[in-house]
């Protein structure tokens, strides 16, 4: 009993501490990921050469982690104001929103598969009509499956297995099938990695003989060169994902499997190490789309022709500046 009071008593004054900290940190993680996001889908909608069928799905995949950033803090607002009702709709929401992130993943790692195997093809059959109708779709799909896991809950049977994020003891209760949990979360992070690994093992395959015959520059060639720089591209955005969302999807396995009952806060170890990575993973958000725009030679002169024209000059373009002064000097 006196370890129990001792706990609560930490539990209160680390929540108090706990609080300060995201009141720092999402702020900041949340303009972050508005202002990244924001500039990808603005280059896009003004620049007519960039709207292309994976710029599109990346358009779409912007909008995710924007939504994706604000109801993960909706979900820390409502952990630590213990509104249960709410709190039971903002966990599966978040899971989903991964799940529909992962989704354009895929979608762009096949794309891109099918603009290195066929170029040619690609330009006929692939359009940015049929992109924006395959990303309206996954969200779709993405929706209905929430509004589904919603009205499961109502009876009950579903939110007391998922609602983690309240504190209440009276929705822990009932006892979690580990296996079934482990097995529901590796679906989530196995499946959509094995299907952009093998998509892309056959990409990479195929540009590898086919490096050869870039040269001599006709069209067909320069095409394909094209769609091999726009998959290293993608591949770099698909690996800082998945870089930063294994961490997260570890310490929720660990979590499942040491599965210690309705123990949760500053007592638990493995509380601040699920905090930690949930928000290594929420990085992404806004990471992705900076690691996208500073790589992909397209999106990047399109910004940097952005800066000119607000008057900001870019660091490299300065030095540039400065060295052709020293040359003239001499």
């Amino acid at each position: 009993m006196n370890d129990s009071n001792r706990c609560n008593r930490t539990i209160e004054s680390e929540d108090k501490k706990i609080i300060v900290i995201f009141a720092i940190i999402y702020p900041i993680q949340t303009i972050l990921t508005l202002v990244t996001n924001l500039i990808v889908c603005w280059l896009v909608y003004k620049t007519k050469r960039l709207r292309t069928p994976g710029n599109m799905i990346l358009v779409s995949l912007c909008i995710c982690g924007m939504l994706q950033t604000i109801v993960f803090v909706l979900k820390t607002i409502f952990t630590f104001s213990k509104d249960e009702d709410v709190c039971k709709i903002v966990h599966p929401l978040l899971k989903y929103i991964a799940i529909i992130t992962q989704a354009h993943l895929i979608i762009l790692s096949i794309d891109r598969l099918f603009a290195i195997t066929f170029p040619l093809r690609y330009i006929k059959w692939v359009t940015v009509k049929g992109a924006v109708i395959a990303a309206v779709v996954v969200w779709v799909i993405g929706l209905f499956l929430i509004f589904a896991i919603s009205y499961n809950g109502e009876e009950g049977k579903f939110w007391k297995g998922m609602a983690h994020c309240s504190r209440n003891r009276s929705l822990r209760k009932t006892p979690h099938k580990k296996t079934n949990m482990v097995v529901k979360y590796s679906c989530i992070y196995f499946l959509p990695l094995t299907i952009i690994v093998i998509s892309y093992t056959i990409s990479f395959r195929i540009a590898l003989s086919q490096v050869k015959e870039i040269f001599p520059m006709t069209e067909h060639n320069m095409r394909k060169k094209s769609a091999l720089k726009a998959a290293r591209t993608t591949a770099i955005l698909i690996g800082t994902y998945f870089i930063l969302y294994t961490p997260s999807y570890v310490s929720v396995i660990v979590h499942k499997l040491r599965n210690r009952g309705p123990g949760y806060g500053p007592c638990n170890t493995g509380y601040y190490v699920r905090l930690i990575t949930s928000n290594i993973w929420l990085a992404a958000a806004w990471i992705n789309p900076l690691v996208y725009t500073m790589t992909n030679a397209d999106f990047k002169e399109t910004l940097l022709k952005l800066f000119k024209r607000c008057g900001v000059k870019p660091v490299h373009s300065h030095s540039a500046d400065l060295s052709n002064d020293s040359k003239r000097g001499k």
